[in-house]
């Protein structure tokens, strides 16, 4: 399955002007499965920039961080503890 670039004019996610980690990890209308394909396309064409030149390292490395911090809330949404709501907190254990 070839991954979509979500910087491409012609893509999905541009469209949908979902641009940005957080806005994917917040909309409710996806999946958590579709969410997680987003980031990790967003996290390789960030790495693909970054490889060829075209992002500096610095902003290759803060989407980086900003892509993992989205995936962690992505994955903390899809983690139900204690058979809740999807995305519910563990109660504190005291």
């Amino acid at each position: 399955m070839a991954v979509e670039d979500p910087y491409a004019a012609d893509n999905e996610a541009q469209e949908d002007m979902i641009i940005s980690p957080q806005a994917v990890a917040a909309d409710e209308s996806l999946s958590i499965e579709k969410k997680l394909d987003k980031l990790v396309a967003m996290k390789q064409a960030v790495g693909q920039r970054g490889a060829d030149g075209t992002l500096d390292p610095a902003l290759v490395s803060r989407q980086m961080q900003d892509i993992d911090a989205a995936m962690a809330r992505v994955q903390s949404q899809s983690d139900p503890v204690d058979g809740t709501k999807e995305g519910s907190r563990r109660p504190d254990d005291m």
